[in-house]
């Protein structure tokens, strides 16, 4: 049987929100992080910069990248994919994400008993990785076997909802056109990823 991928629909409720309620288990969203205003002038010029530019060069292959090393309880790996992104990052985005991603962090007392959560854990106490949203959300939908596919298209829209509140607020159905214009980023991102486990037998799809 051949490798498949499809993203499910993502004007079906159930999908979405199934989906992203087992992403975000026990986590507020409170800042923004990579995705936030920085020079744009509207909701949907600021999606297509971030998608574009950061995105689908940085996040979407750092996200797949740990979502792979989790399942596998590669650890330091995954530490050494969040440096990398490190390097990537302006300093204010780098902020940004890191500030965003102690929601993972705090009050995560379902993770306390995962031997691999806790290492990284305190490697980000310990300053010997910076901790980013992406890693840390990734990290975290691979321990709740979510499907990458469902996993990466989460923690856009998560990135999306928060960082929307720089802007004034469109009417919902025009807040998911622009939101909805990333699902080919998502798509090949994945479809990278599949590509580059070939050997692995691992069968990725959307919920």
């Amino acid at each position: 049987m051949t490798d498949t991928f499809y993203l499910a629909d993502e004007d079906d409720p159930e999908v979405v929100l199934f989906s992203d309620f087992i992403a975000l288990l026990g986590i507020t969203p409170v800042y923004p992080g990579s995705f936030f205003k920085e020079g744009s002038p509207d909701l949907g010029s600021a999606w297509d910069d971030w998608r574009k530019n950061w995105f689908a060069p940085h996040f979407g292959p750092a996200f797949t990248s740990v979502f792979q090393l989790a399942t596998a309880q590669k650890v330091n790996e995954i530490a050494e994919i969040d440096r990398d992104l490190e390097r990537e990052l302006t300093a204010s985005r780098s902020a940004k994400s890191r500030a965003a991603a102690h929601a993972f962090l705090e009050g995560k007392s379902e993770m306390q008993a995962n031997r691999e959560w806790q290492r990284l854990a305190r490697l980000i106490g310990e300053k010997e990785t910076p901790g980013h949203l992406t890693t840390l959300f990734a990290f975290q939908s691979a321990l709740y076997h979510l499907p990458l596919a469902s996993a990466l298209r989460s923690y856009a829209r998560y990135e999306f909802h928060c960082g929307r509140t720089s802007f004034s607020r469109l009417d919902s159905a025009e807040e998911t056109q622009i939101f909805q214009r990333i699902l080919p980023d998502v798509a090949v991102a994945v479809k990278a990823n599949l590509s580059d486990n070939t050997d692995s037998g691992n069968q990725l799809r959307a919920i």
